[in-house]
This record gives structure tokens, C-alpha cells and sequence, in this order.
């Protein structure tokens, strides 16, 4: 089982990352220093100076070595934020601009097309653009998720023209046998998938389902066949994840070893109870979460923006209050066995958003929902020195002219940007909406 992502838990976010290497370059090279700011530790704001020299926060250095000092004047600091599920991503400035305006210099992409990337991955991964971990096209069964989204919906604003043929082995590949495994694989890496999205949905029910066209966009994987899956996937030194609608899905994928859930169940809007109920987690369920050190990206924003959405008489505002009853109770059982969380918000809204929703349900202070914004990065890029300010770490940051504790995150706009020791900066007000919003 692949673990890259060792050393990046919950409890490290800001106050992670101490190294020693920026202490071992004997500043060399001009050091600038941050003077004035009020620097999140993990739990609060605390005055403290900042040194960067190369990209790279390095420790106080003599007096001498200091080319430059910036007073930032009471400013709030906090690391870079992250969307650890977004789909419009796409390498130009406009989309990199839209998302580092609000703060969110490192996206996961679970699922796109290949076309806009192709030839194009080294847009990203620099100074003055967002960082994105792409993952092509998910693997699904014919007929599965996304299949429906795609051929059915986006062709209408999105993709005219394009066909289902068209998107097979391009937004989604299929996988019925294990035959089938390594050539998706192949395909995939050959497109520049960074990691692999797969997809379960209610798959205790997947011998109902699949081929069935009552439930045509509603299926995915062969749970039996799914273990087989990761593993190949592994064996080429990419991470596993996984879209899940159940709390049996959930366990599929922990007991096979995916990395990452890309929504933790009850993340939509239901109508139906007995669908809310088998999202609901159970004990072996989390249990096998732990055992397989996975992360856990919730969306659970997704359902409050189609809640907030809804009209009056629209049928899923009567699960409203059992629907984040159980979100509530899937959250807080992961966070009591000290379940790695990321944020991602699948294009409902920006980070901050999602993060203020767990607040809002009761799962999470606002420290802790902005020490996961914050700490996503770390979780995204296992082998960076990210999400942190010690010597040697990512020398990136946002300032604020407000305490972001001191109100809902949702209301925490950048004023000032730094990215790999880069000074950046974004004219006119940060968007409220999210990536998504603009696609639409």
C-alpha cells in the first residue's frame, strides 16, 4: 500500500514542516524580513517575524544578511489555501488568477477531460500560478458516474457536439475485468494522470445496478473486482481515489487501500431515507478508515448550496435536518479517531466556504476548520514542505487586514500574496462564488 503522505496529519496544518535545511544555507543569498504580522500557529495568531531568502523561509539570520524588511503592519498570516476537489481547472491565467485571488494557491482536479491539459501540465507548479494535481479521466463501469454528467449534461454548455464514444478513454474509462486494469492504467499515465479517480456508488447494490438503465448514471465499479484496481494503481506510484455514495462503498475502499475518499457519504441532497441511512457510517466502517490511513475530503457544502438553492416545495428540504444530522455524526465519529481531513468543495463555492460549514454543523471550532483550509496543501504534496513557516518550508503566504477567527471564514478575503518568495497581487475584490459558478 502506497503511503506518501506520511507526517501530514490534522494536528500539524500551519505549525508543521520544522526543518533544518533553510538554517544550513548560511544565508547566502539576500534574506527579506517580515516584520509586524500576526501569524497563525495552529490554534491562534501570534506576532512573529518571517525570513525568506530563495523561495524558502530560512531562520532569523544576522543583521547583515537582511537586503530587505516589510512591515506588514498587524496583518493576519495564515498559509495558502487549497480546494482539494475542483473540476474547472484549466492551465491559464484567468482560472489560476480566479483562484489565487481568493486565496487558493493548490487545487486536486478528480476528473476532466484531457484536451485542455494536453501538452500543458507545466503551466502549473510555479510562483506566480496555482498549483493542480490532475487525474485525467475516472474509471467507472459503462454506464456509471460520470458517464450521465457528461454525455447527458455537459454536452448541452460544455462539450456540444461531443459523443459518448468521444468521451470514452477521455472523462471516463471502463474497467468490467481485471483484463481490462492495466491498459486503462497505461492510457492513463500516459495522459499525465497524476493520481487516479475511481468511482463506487451504492455498489452493495452493484448487481442491481449495473447495466440496468433505471439506474444509468448511478453505478460504478465492481466492488469485487475494485481491490484489484487499487492495487494496480499503487503498483505504478500513483494515489487512489474514490468518489462514494455509501458507507458500504466507504469500507470497499478502505479494506482495498484507496488514499483518499473524494466525498464522505451523505454529501448530497437526499430525498430518499433509506438512501441517508446507508450513508450513515458505521463502526467497521471507520475502523477500516484508520486501518487504511486514508484522507477525507467531506464536500459536504455541496448539499447546503442545493438546500439554499431549493424551492419551497422541493422534497429534499424535508431530509434537510436528518440529512446534517448525519453528516454531524459521520464527521465527528472520523474526527474522534483522529481521521485526516482535507477541504474540497467540488465546485459548490470556495474553500473557505466549506470549511465554515463544518463549523456550522458543530463538527469543528473555526481553528480547527481554518487549520484544515490551511493544511490541506500538505496533504495535496506529501513531498513538499508546504502548509508551514519553518526554515526550509515553502516560504507562501496570504495576509488579511481582519482576524479570519474572529468571523466566518467566508468573509476571509486576502490582502496581500506571497508564493515561493514571490510577491503577488490580484486587482479588484476576490469572487464570492466558486470555480464552478463561473464554468456555469
Amino acid at each position: 500500500m502506497i503511503r506518501r503522505l506520511l507526517g501530514a496529519a490534522l494536528a500539524a496544518g500551519a505549525a508543521a514542516c520544522a526543518k533544518t535545511s533553510g538554517e544550513a544555507a548560511a544565508y547566502e543569498n539576500p534574506v527579506t524580513e517580515y516584520i509586524g504580522g500576526r501569524v497563525f500557529d495552529g490554534e491562534r495568531f501570534v506576532e512573529r517575524a518571517l525570513y525568506v531568502s530563495e523561495g524558502s523561509f530560512v531562520a532569523e539570520p544576522p543583521r547583515e544578511a537582511v537586503a530587505e524588511t516589510i512591515d506588514l503592519a498587524g496583518l493576519y498570516v495564515t498559509p495558502p489555501f487549497s480546494d482539494a476537489h475542483n473540476h474547472v481547472t484549466a492551465p491559464i491565467k484567468m482560472a489560476s488568477d480566479y483562484f489565487m485571488k481568493q486565496g487558493v494557491f493548490y487545487v486536486v482536479n478528480p476528473t476532466t477531460i484531457v484536451g485542455p491539459f494536453k501538452g500543458k501540465l507545466d503551466f502549473f507548479d510555479r510562483p506566480e500560478t496555482y498549483d493542480v494535481v490532475v487525474s485525467m479521466g475516472g474509471i467507472t463501469a459503462p454506464g456509471g458516474h460520470p458517464e450521465k454528467l457528461y454525455v447527458d449534461v455537459l454536452t448541452k454548455f460544455a462539450y456540444p457536439g461531443r459523443t459518448r464514444e468521444s468521451f470514452i478513454g477521455d472523462a471516463f474509462h471502463y474497467v468490467t475485468s481485471e483484463a481490462e486494469i492495466a491498459p486503462v492504467l497505461d492510457r492513463l499515465t500516459s495522459q499525465g494522470a497524476e493520481i487516479v479517480k475511481t468511482y463506487l456508488l451504492s455498489s452493495e447494490e452493484f448487481e442491481t445496478r449495473n447495466g440496468n438503465p433505471d439506474y444509468y448514471g448511478n453505478t460504478g465499479l465492481d466492488p469485487a473486482l475494485y481491490p484489484k484496481i487499487v492495487s494496480a494503481i499503487h503498483d505504478r506510484g500513483l494515489r487512489a481515489f474514490v468518489h462514494v455514495e455509501s458507507d458500504y462503498d466507504a469500507r470497499v475502499a478502505a479494506e482495498a487501500g484507496v488514499d483518499w475518499l473524494a466525498h464522505l457519504p451523505a454529501y448530497g441532497a437526499s430525498s430518499d431515507e433509506a438512501e441517508l441511512a446507508a450513508a450513515s457510517l458505521s463502526d467497521a466502517t471507520v475502523e477500516a478508515i484508520v486501518a487504511a490511513d486514508m484522507i477525507v475530503t467531506p464536500t459536504y457544502l455541496l448539499s447546503a448550496t442545493r438546500y439554499a438553492r431549493s424551492d419551497a416545495d422541493d422534497p429534499r428540504l424535508q431530509m434537510r435536518d436528518a440529512t446534517e444530522a448525519t453528516q454531524r455524526a459521520n464527521l465527528k465519529k472520523l474526527k474522534a479517531a483522529n481521521v485526516r481531513f482535507a477541504i474540497g468543495t467540488d465546485g459548490a463555492g470556495p474553500p473557505q466556504a466549506e470549511a465554515e460549514n463544518l463549523v456550522r454543523l458543530g463538527a469543528f471550532t473555526r481553528a480547527e476548520a481554518l487549520r484544515l483550509l490551511t493544511g490541506t496543501a500538505a496533504l495535496i504534496y506529501p513531498e513538499r514542505d508546504v502548509s508551514c513557516f519553518d526554515p526550509g518550508c515553502e516560504a507562501s503566504f496570504l495576509a488579511f487586514d481582519a482576524d479570519p477567527l474572529a468571523a466566518p471564514l467566508t468573509a476571509a478575503t486576502p490582502v496581500r500574496y506571497l508564493k515561493q518568495g514571490v510577491a503577488l497581487s490580484f486587482p479588484g475584490k476576490a469572487a464570492e462564488g466558486g470555480a464552478a459558478d463561473d464554468a456555469e
